[in-house]
C-alpha cells in the first residue's frame, strides 16, 4: 500500500519529537513606533496558565503569566512600566540547566519577580546582575529601551540593548 505524500507528511510530523523553544522579540525606537515592543511565543506544550496581578507589601505591583503545576511568573509588566520575559535555555540539557544554585530575593522571590517588584527600568534591572545567574534568556523593555541577557552554560553574560 503506498501513503499519500500529504498523509505520509502528516504523519511524520505527528511522530517527530518536540521541539519546543520559546522565542523573545523585541523592537525599540522607529521600528516600534517610536517606543518599544516586546513579545514572547511560547512555544511549550499546553499546561496551566493564569493571569494575575502581584501587589506587593513594598514595591511595584505587576501583572503577567504563570505558568506550571506549581505556577511561577513567566512574563509581563509591573506599573512602573517594565515589561519582562523569561525563555529557557533550551539547548542545554534539563538534568544541567537544573543543577546551578537559583537565585532567590529576600522574600524567596525568582528572578523576575524580583525585577518585577524592584526595578522601574531596563537600566535598573541590568544593574541587578545577581538575578542572571542561570543559562537562560531574558527579554526586558522599558519606554525607551529593550534589552536580551543570554546567559550561556558557563555563566557568560551576553548583553544587546536597542533604543
Amino acid at each position: 500500500m503506498r501513503m499519500k505524500p500529504a498523509l505520509l507528511s502528516l504523519f511524520l510530523l505527528a511522530a517527530s519529537p518536540a521541539a519546543l523553544p520559546c522565542t523573545l522579540y523585541g523592537a525599540a525606537g522607529a521600528a516600534a513606533g517610536g517606543g518599544t515592543l516586546m513579545a514572547k511565543v511560547r512555544d511549550q506544550l499546553p499546561g496551566s496558565q493564569v493571569l494575575r496581578t502581584v501587589v506587593p507589601e513594598k514595591g511595584y505591583a505587576y501583572r503577567g503569566l504563570f505558568v506550571g503545576k506549581r505556577p511561577t511568573f513567566n512574563m509581563g509588566i509591573n506599573s512602573a512600566g517594565l515589561a519582562a520575559g523569561l525563555s529557557t535555555a533550551g539547548s542545554v540539557p534539563k538534568k544541567k540547566r537544573l543543577s546551578y544554585p537559583r537565585f532567590r530575593g529576600p522574600a524567596g522571590e525568582r528572578p523576575l519577580e524580583y525585577l518585577m517588584e524592584r526595578c522601574a527600568t531596563v537600566e535598573e534591572a541590568l544593574a541587578a546582575k545577581e538575578v542572571f545567574d542561570h543559562p537562560a534568556n531574558f527579554i526586558l523593555a522599558d519606554r525607551t529601551e529593550v534589552a536580551i541577557v543570554e546567559v550561556l552554560p558557563d555563566l557568560t553574560r551576553t548583553v544587546r540593548r536597542g533604543k
